[in-house]
């Protein structure tokens, strides 16, 4: 429908189009899936842009320009559900922004979505069409059979029995790797685990396939999952093993035994190996791994539903681990179902107002209250209260921290008084490129604010550091990279804890020495008695929270 941009376009407009352009591709790229490279996009929507302005400018409103860009749409499957909406806001507001009166801008506007809606409503019914005279032709053999003689009439219904078991295959397995889907994988598994039979559910991942797939065309990562699948089922060829696709890159593996359930490990080793080998697909060597979930020993009558969960979860913490990493659920766990119900509770209990911030003092081992620290405390009615770096920890597991850290600088803006403040903030916004911009808008002066983020995730401290806040890192066990951006370092929990220790005490010296040498100061939490003090004021550190400092 397009045509290339004429040369007389105005550079102004041309460089209105390209801004256009790229916020329009980057928009319809989250809501759509597009089989084209995002240059390619952004050249086509430069085009389809150019096209609605020039439909909005004409002479009366050119109507059919207008709608020939909502059929571009279409055809260029930007069909999401959100994304006919994306498209006319962002055109709505470069029409405006580019002089059009509203009007005409209106107008065009209702035309492209016309057109949309009109391209949609045919592709539909051309589908649907289609699909009907399948059927039709389908029902006009059966009754010409139905109307044979006798042997004719035998062979027409064993031909429709196999046309249903056909169709009842196509609905039990997956089309692009021919094995069982999730809804045959799910009747297997509450069958085994009504017989009580011993049994392992696994959960993969394949790793890296969006990029696979992304960077190679989606034929790739389809060839790439037909491999994976005929790897898996030939690994898996000795076992009383079902292997099924569930979604996207994730597979099933359902292991039974008759006296007790498999060892995970040389399970997941088969797995392994079998993907260790490269796969080559359209003349490139690809090398695989995956991340493993695996739940060991569902009690008898277990919910497969709960089970399969469990094993979604397990796959998480593998994942969390790194690529082709593997963790097992087992009965014996019984507080991972607690964990979560506790991660899952956090946000309302948050919102109904049961998590408070509380401050601890930061304070001189050698006398005075330096600062303050701003944390988090939820008094749950059966667990009793959580300190802050539990409810960080629950709040990670549900992708909720970010929002509670920004609500934690938020709060620590309204705390009064002159002593500086320290807010340890989660690690999923301390890696966050918004982190700087909630630090700005949390309403503490920079010279009164200094914000703590985990000793592994230190990238955003230059950025902090440059905008003139105080930067700390916490759980330090010795990762030098963070300390030349660092004004504190806390040590880690596990070194405080083994601080009376000869060697560990040596070790502790070395790195107050080690960071003292970077020009930072060195935090001690969890002190409870002035011998604790003692220690580590001879040890060297600075400042010190705990029990033995009384909350202000």
């Amino acid at each position: 429908m397009t045509t290339p941009l004429p040369d007389a376009v105005a550079p102004e407009r041309a460089r209105d189009l390209d801004k256009l352009a790229r916020k329009w591709a980057y928009l319809v790229s989250m809501t759509s899936y597009i089989p084209l490279p995002h240059k390619e996009i952004e050249r086509h929507m430069r085009e389809l842009a150019h096209e609605v302005f020039a439909a909005a400018e004409a002479e009366p409103v050119d109507p059919d320009r207008a709608a020939a860009v909502g059929e571009q749409l279409v055809r260029l499957h930007c069909v999401g559900s959100t994304s006919l909406r994306c498209s006319v806001d962002v055109l709505a507001t470069g029409l405006l922004a580019g002089g059009v009166p509203g009007d005409r801008a209106a107008k065009a506007l209702g035309a492209v979505a016309s057109g949309y809606a009109d391209s949609v409503r045919w592709q539909t019914v051309e589908q649907q069409d289609g699909l009907n005279q399948a059927l039709l032709e389908a029902l006009r053999n059966a009754e010409q059979s139905r109307r044979d003689e006798g042997a004719r009439h035998d062979a027409a219904v064993t031909e429709l029995g196999l046309l249903r078991n056909e169709l009842s295959h196509q609905l039990l397995h997956d089309v692009l790797t021919a094995l069982p889907n999730r809804q045959f994988f799910t009747t297997r598994l509450e069958h085994v685990l009504s017989t009580g039979s011993p049994t392992t559910v696994c959960h993969l991942e394949v790793n890296g396939l969006a990029a696979i797939r992304d960077g190679l065309g989606r034929h790739a990562g389809a060839s790439l999952l037909r491999v994976v699948a005929e790897r898996l089922k030939a690994a898996l060829a000795n076992r009383r093993a079902m292997v099924a696709r569930f979604e996207e890159g994730r597979f099933g593996v359902l292991v039974e035994t008759r006296e007790s359930a498999p060892d995970p490990a040389p399970v997941v080793a088969e797995i392994e190996a079998a993907l260790a080998e490269p796969v080559h697909v359209d003349g490139h060597a690809l090398f695989l791994t995956a991340s493993t979930g695996v739940v060991q020993s569902p009690p008898y009558g277990a919910d497969p539903t709960a089970v399969l969960d469990a094993a979604d979860l397990a796959l998480r913490g593998a994942k969390c681990l790194g690529p082709g990493r593997w963790t097992c659920l087992t009965p014996a766990r019984g507080g991972d179902r607690d964990e979560l119900w506790l991660a899952a509770t956090l946000p309302g209990a948050w919102r109904a107002g049961r998590v408070h911030v509380e401050l601890w003092p930061q304070v001189r081992l050698a006398g005075g209250t330096a600062r303050l620290d701003v944390r988090l405390r939820w008094d749950h009615p059966e667990c009793g209260t959580l300190p802050h770096e539990r409810c960080v920890e629950l709040a990670e597991l549900t992708g909720f921290g970010p929002r509670l850290g920004r609500w934690l600088l938020e709060q620590a803006g309204t705390c009064g008084g002159d002593l500086p403040l320290t807010v340890a903030v989660p690690p999923s916004l301390a890696t966050d490129p918004a982190l700087l911009t909630a630090v700005a808008e949390c309403g503490v002066p920079a010279t009164r604010l200094q914000v703590s983020v985990p000793a592994g995730l230190a990238d955003n401290l230059a950025p902090l550091a440059e905008a003139g806040i105080g930067v700390a890192v916490h759980d330090f066990a010795g990762d030098v990279t963070c300390l030349p951006a660092a004004h504190a370092v806390r040590l880690a929990p596990h070194l405080v804890a083994r601080a009376a220790d000869p060697l560990a005490e040596r070790l502790v010296r070395d790195l107050i020495a080690l960071v003292h040498q970077a020009g930072a100061t060195v935090v001690v939490d969890g002190v409870r008695t002035e011998a604790e003090a003692d220690l580590w004021r001879t040890a060297g550190a600075d400042l010190a929270t705990g029990p033995l400092f009384r909350t202000p």
